[in-house]
């Protein structure tokens, strides 16, 4: 839910110059229904057990998410198992115009820094969970469990580096942030585990007429 709020966050905030906040709880159970991995009559629906980027790709495009402030994350961090009609019809207006996978090249932070750096919108990651991660950089990608988690890249520093934004709440990293070098984030895209999407508000991505190629939006 809360990676792929934030590549929808980003595509509002540059095309509406304005910072909003979409539902991570509606994101969550829109990903898992279109990940089709929710029993028939949705026995599962609302608990921790995951779902797809595939899904979350999915129902980004065709669904859309609602505001948070429609369908805010219930209190406690507990999970809900029922959306109401008002949040689907709100979800509907706000839908990505297009995805792009990230990792078709040799050189998967190359493709990743140019999408963001386009203004074209941010991504959202699926990938090995725990790994390694140094002075809150992730140098070189080294899991330690098979678990997948999810979260999104936003932006970069002026060093290169991608900003990635992870759900574990502010006591993780760098307030909530951590941050990915080349080799790191090739390493990540490299492993078999890994899914790496653009997620962009354009349908047809083209470049922005505002310059980021040395100041990220969300830097």
């Amino acid at each position: 839910g809360h990676g792929l709020t934030g590549p929808l966050e980003f595509g509002y905030r540059a095309k509406m110059k304005q910072a909003v906040n979409f539902s991570r709880m509606y994101a969550y159970l829109i990903s898992q229904k279109y990940s089709e991995i929710v029993q028939p009559g949705g026995r599962y629906l609302g608990y921790d057990g995951g779902a797809l980027i595939a899904g979350a790709r999915k129902a980004a495009v065709d669904n859309g998410v609602c505001l948070e402030v429609t369908m805010p994350y219930p209190p406690g961090a507990r999970y809900s198992t029922s959306i109401s009609k008002a949040a689907d019809d709100e979800a509907h207006i706000y839908k990505i115009g297009s995805s792009s996978v990230i990792g078709t090249t040799q050189d998967p932070y190359s493709e990743a820094k140019t999408y963001l750096s386009a203004g074209l919108g941010g991504l959202l990651v699926g990938a090995p969970w725990p790994f390694r991660i140094s002075n809150h950089t992730v140098v070189d990608f080294r899991s330690y469990g098979g678990a997948g988690h999810a979260w999104c890249i936003l932006g970069y520093l002026k060093d290169g580096r991608l900003i990635a934004a992870n759900s574990h709440g502010t006591g993780f990293e760098d307030g909530g942030w951590f941050y990915l070098n080349q080799q790191g984030f090739n390493e990540m895209v490299g492993n078999s585990n890994t899914s790496v999407v653009g997620l962009s508000d354009l349908t047809v991505p083209r470049p922005r007429s505002v310059d980021w190629s040395k100041d990220s939006l969300f830097s």
